[in-house]
């Protein structure tokens, strides 16, 4: 990790003053005495410790990531520690990793956008090349912080034996009760291996995660922020506006997944209203209809086809 040196800025709300003498001899001396020392400048964000109620931000080394993050070789890194369940504070601490990638520009404002991961479940600071490639950095910092129990975080929640599931589970019938079976199994091996690590489940959710995500911005010593969030991150951002309204400048949502959906159990259902949407268009549509004639009809005979019997192909991942 490579820390982000400070800009040199003028301190804020001062001008520079210059002061005649009022004789030749308070000149002289004046020239004789060493100068005064400017005031500091601002210590770039994230470089300070600090403590906020419960929760404390450290400066540290920037966390490790299944897939190379370029931009952590600029980033100003650290952990915030906050308690798993708020209502015992004097119980168990889990520790956020927190990334926070400077502004393109030298005079960057002094809000911040604070980036919410989607899934549940995504990590943070693995979604760093997406912010960037959205050029959310052009003119402010951007703030990136593990949500508990994602990759980054301590403890670390993940269940690698249900992406084993998913690999597998594209080799069979998508919706055959021997199927369902599979995943309820793969789903309780992925439970009992998060309750032998002592984690209180209860506190891993929406509520708790706003409350790390307020202390996280008093902890950086912000008066305000902009929040942006993608997908589930859409989601948190909405419960955050209704439980910390306090310090938000801004809120952008992309994806949008209101709290009154249950994001898990509308998945499939909004998967299929898409597809019939996009049949219905084509079927609309005369020049469309009459190159994929039936589409749908021929979409679910393709599916059927290829459960019974799945092409395998080999690819090189780039990275």
């Amino acid at each position: 990790m490579s820390l982000h040196p400070p800009r040199p800025r003028r301190a804020p709300g001062r001008l520079p003053v210059l002061l005649a003498a009022a004789t030749t001899g308070a000149l002289v001396a004046g020239l004789a005495t060493p100068a005064q020392a400017r005031p500091d400048t601002p210590a770039p964000l994230g470089s300070v410790a600090r403590t906020a109620g419960d929760a404390r931000y450290a400066p540290g080394p920037c966390p490790r990531t299944a897939d190379p993050v370029p931009a952590l070789e600029t980033a100003r890194c650290g952990t915030l520690t906050v308690p798993e369940d708020r209502s015992r504070p004097k119980g168990r601490k889990i520790t956020l990793a927190v990334a926070i990638v400077p502004a393109a520009t030298r005079r960057p404002a002094p809000d911040p956008i604070v980036w919410f991961a989607g899934g549940p479940g995504d990590d943070a600071i693995s979604e760093i090349p997406l912010a960037l490639n959205g050029d959310l950095n052009r003119d402010r910092d951007l703030v990136f912080m593990s949500q508990r129990g994602t990759y980054s975080a301590v403890p670390e929640l993940t269940c690698p034996n249900i992406d084993a599931f998913n690999a597998r589970a594209l080799g069979l019938v998508s919706n055959a009760p021997s199927t369902g079976r599979l995943h309820v199994q793969a789903t309780r091996v992925c439970r009992d291996r998060v309750a032998r690590q002592g984690a209180r489940r209860s506190a891993y959710d929406d509520i708790e995660s706003s409350a790390d995500y307020d202390a996280l911005r008093r902890a950086l010593g912000l008066k305000r922020w902009n929040v942006f969030g993608i997908s589930y991150g859409t989601h948190l951002a909405l419960n955050y506006m209704r439980l910390h309204p306090r310090g938000i400048r801004s809120v952008g949502i992309d994806g949008v997944l209101p709290p009154s959906i249950a994001g898990g159990a509308v998945t499939w259902k909004a998967a299929r209203e898409g597809f019939d949407g996009l049949f219905a268009a084509c079927a609309e549509q005369p020049d469309c209809d009459a190159r994929y004639p039936r589409l749908k009809a021929t979409f679910l005979r393709l599916v059927r086809e290829l459960e019974a019997r799945p092409i395998t192909t080999t690819v090189t991942v780039p990275v």
